[in-house]
């Protein structure tokens, strides 16, 4: 079933159950594939799934979503179209608190936690919870000791990628061409 091209791994058919990637051993069970792609039809003609297909992608680097705009490339056309929004200033999501808009409705469930409080994210050491799970991964570090954030001039490291970047501002020589007068 390898097709044309062997350098891409072919579907493992396993009868109507999951599609498994070859390269990567990812599963793909038909639930995921049918809400993945509900557009679509879940097999295409040669029966593979469209989301077996999507997911290859990521291993071939094939991205056929082009931005006419800017020459950007995606894997998936959905990418493209939350893409071009940045160029069109598009904002079809609106918050009904505050009337503030948002190109994307993760950003918008997001910010509406501002009006809610509600904070889904709990830390399991000492019970702070945050309203972003990446706020709540950078706290977890406090316990853990973690800093994965490496200053490669002096070997210091730190919690947060801000952290590092105003670290290395210190080791910048800044030029500075004129002297104050006396």
């Amino acid at each position: 079933m390898l097709k044309d091209n062997p350098s891409i791994p072919p579907r493992v058919y396993m009868g109507p159950g999951p599609s498994l990637c070859i390269q990567c051993g990812e599963s793909l069970s038909q639930a995921q594939q049918n809400l993945a792609q509900p557009q679509r039809a879940p097999r295409s003609a040669d029966n593979q799934s469209s989301t077996l297909v999507l997911h290859r992608r990521i291993h071939t680097g094939e991205k056929p979503y082009k931005c006419i705009d800017c020459g950007k490339s995606f894997s998936v056309s959905s990418h493209l179209t939350k893409h071009q929004r940045i160029h069109t200033g598009e904002k079809p999501y609106e918050c009904h608190t505050c009337g503030k808009r948002f190109s994307q409705s993760s950003t918008l469930i997001l910010h509406q936690r501002i009006h809610t409080g509600e904070r889904p994210y709990k830390c399991d050491e000492c019970g702070k919870t945050f309203s972003v799970s990446s706020h709540l991964t950078i706290h977890q570090r406090i316990h853990t000791g973690e800093k994965p954030y490496r200053c490669m001039e002096c070997g210091k490291s730190f919690r947060q990628r801000s952290g590092l970047s105003t670290h290395q501002k210190t080791h910048m020589v800044l030029v500075r061409p004129f002297k104050c007068p006396p």
